[in-house]
């Protein structure tokens, strides 16, 4: 898609952050990818998703 032009014009980036399924490590990760200005975010794991 991002070959394409991306979405509407935008260019998408995959990026994978293991966590481990600890909620530490996850919340980091998310804070990182904030932080680098991601707009959405796909994470697993039922604690790290209600933290």
């Amino acid at each position: 898609m991002t070959a394409m032009g991306g979405v509407l014009g935008h260019k998408l980036e995959y990026t994978e952050i293991e966590h481990g399924y600890t909620v530490d490590r996850g919340v980091e990760a998310y804070e990182r990818l904030k932080r680098d200005g991601a707009v959405a975010t796909l994470d697993y794991g039922t604690p790290i998703v209600y933290a």
